[in-house]
């Protein structure tokens, strides 16, 4: 009986050292993929901040895009339009026809989204359209000057064509001009 209790106990340590061994190797392979789930987890970090990075970039793509939708000349006859409403209505209520708008004007009267440096290009590209700089001139001051650059419509000096570049430019009616003078 005893070679078969020594038997059983050398067959139990075997199985013991299985077991152990195996636990160990079970261990390892958890540490493994322990270690391998952080790497992924960063991974994943990364690639939400890479999605999150191009969400951004794509947003301000569409905005750009949208901005950049209205052509040069458009926005050209935006400016003039607007300067021509204002220079009738400045007529209506007193002496002068006259309106002068500053790139920061130019840009809220443009939808605001408009990026600074297309508003300089559409005053230049408005000046030569009505090609008359008596009557719309682009006054351009140095970065040092206090006076600031604009794009100012005189109608005293002659008036704008009925349409610029396919766009036509409509005079305010005398309730346009009454109702804006009160």
């Amino acid at each position: 009986m005893s070679e078969d209790l020594e038997e059983t106990v050398k067959d139990l340590e075997a199985r013991l050292d299985d077991a152990v061994f195996l636990a160990k190797r079970a261990e390892e392979r958890v540490d493994d993929l322990e270690e391998e789930l952080y790497e992924k987890d960063e991974r994943i970090r990364d690639l939400e901040e890479t999605i999150e990075s191009l969400q951004d970039r794509d947003r301000l793509m569409k905005h750009v895009h949208q901005n950049a939708a209205d052509t040069p000349t458009k926005r050209a006859v935006s400016l003039i339009q607007t300067l021509n409403n204002e220079a009738v209505t400045n007529g209506q209520a007193g002496p002068a026809k006259t309106a002068s708008v500053t790139a920061r004007e130019a840009k809220k009267c443009l939808g605001g989204d408009v990026n600074r440096s297309l508003i300089y290009p559409t005053f230049e590209k408005a000046e030569n359209l009505v090609d008359n700089d008596a009557v719309l001139e682009y006054r351009k001051e140095d970065r040092s000057s206090p006076k600031k650059s604009r794009l100012i419509l005189d109608l005293e000096a002659g008036q704008l064509p009925s349409e610029i570049a396919g766009f036509e430019i409509r005079t305010p009616t005398y309730e346009q001009e009454g109702a804006r003078s009160r």
